[in-house]
């Protein structure tokens, strides 16, 4: 796992704790609702920045870094698609379209599952 995957997980157990300190003093000192936020459980991550959904995984560092490595494979695989075929611009792109596509697909399953894996683990004994 690299350190960007892992900052981003951390961030991401950071706010589930947040949530649930935050339900902690909504169950145990309910004068201070008026005070905080209150919102219902489900939608604390939500409230916090955690949205999900198709393009989260983008705009995370993880994910920047995957884009920028997708775009470089395909662009040297469409470079090595140029010069095998003789210099044929059609034969560079599909090389490069597909090799980026594919990278960038398994890039972002990749964190997709990593965030996945996080989002089910039990933060506290009493989970």
């Amino acid at each position: 796992m690299t350190d960007r995957e892992q900052s981003g997980i951390e961030d991401h157990s950071y706010a589930r704790r947040i949530a649930r300190l935050r339900g902690y003093y909504f169950q145990y000192a309910p004068e201070l609702v008026d005070h905080l936020l209150s919102v219902p459980p489900a939608e604390r991550p939500r409230v916090q920045g955690l949205r999900g959904g198709v393009w989260q995984g983008f705009l995370t560092v993880a994910g920047m870094v995957g884009v920028v490595t997708a775009v470089l494979a395909g662009s040297a695989a469409g470079l090595l698609a140029a010069v095998v075929s003789g210099h044929s611009l059609v034969a560079a792109l599909v090389a490069g379209v597909l090799v980026a596509v594919i990278a960038l697909v398994w890039l972002m399953r990749y964190q997709r599952s990593a965030w996945e894996r996080i989002g089910t683990a039990r933060l506290f004994a009493d989970e």
